[in-house]
């Protein structure tokens, strides 16, 4: 079952998504020791909501990005750039 982030009812939450019911459940356990301990029993609800009621998040929250830029040779190539001696790298803000 796959294991994601939700936003319901002006609210973020972890979920597990279940196919066969088109439904998300969501969890209560700590989500660090759900997914260190996946043969342990997991807390969530037994409610489900439906997917429709839901917006689906991003798994998880970045604290940076860091890019690397120009490593691709054929990219590269197809600019018709030089190709520095070092790939440059650049860090992205991190935007809620």
């Amino acid at each position: 079952m796959p294991i994601g982030r939700i936003l319901f009812e002006d609210r973020i939450c972890n979920a597990i998504y279940e196919k066969s019911e088109k439904k998300v459940f969501e969890i209560f356990s700590e989500i660090s020791e759900v997914m260190k301990n996946t043969s342990e029993k997991i807390d969530i609800s037994s409610k489900g909501i439906k997917v429709d009621e839901i917006k689906i998040l991003t798994p998880i929250i970045p604290s940076k990005i860091v890019g690397i830029g120009r490593n691709y040779a054929g990219h590269t190539r197809e600019l018709g750039n030089e190709f520095p001696e070092f790939p440059s790298v650049f860090l992205k803000q991190v935007v809620d």
